[in-house]
């Protein structure tokens, strides 16, 4: 894991990514590592959900994922 001791934020975070439509807010002070576990989760949901159309063989469109920063 990218994200040091950051596993439960990362599973929760995938678990979000995969399971749910979701739409969310990542707080926290500067250099906190918000970019990181937000980067390494959808890195972790990408792999998952392509393990999962691989095993389904889904025509459905692949999700996509974009990082924004709010400033």
């Amino acid at each position: 894991c990218r994200a040091y001791e950051r596993e439960a934020e990362i599973h929760l975070l995938v678990k979000k990514l995969t399971e749910e439509t979701p739409n969310l807010i990542l707080l926290g002070e500067t250099g906190s590592g918000k970019s990181t576990v937000l980067v390494e989760a959808v890195r972790q949901a990408e792999l998952h959900l392509k393990k999962a159309e691989a095993e389904t063989d889904s025509s459905r469109p692949p999700r996509r994922y974009w990082l924004t920063s709010g400033s």
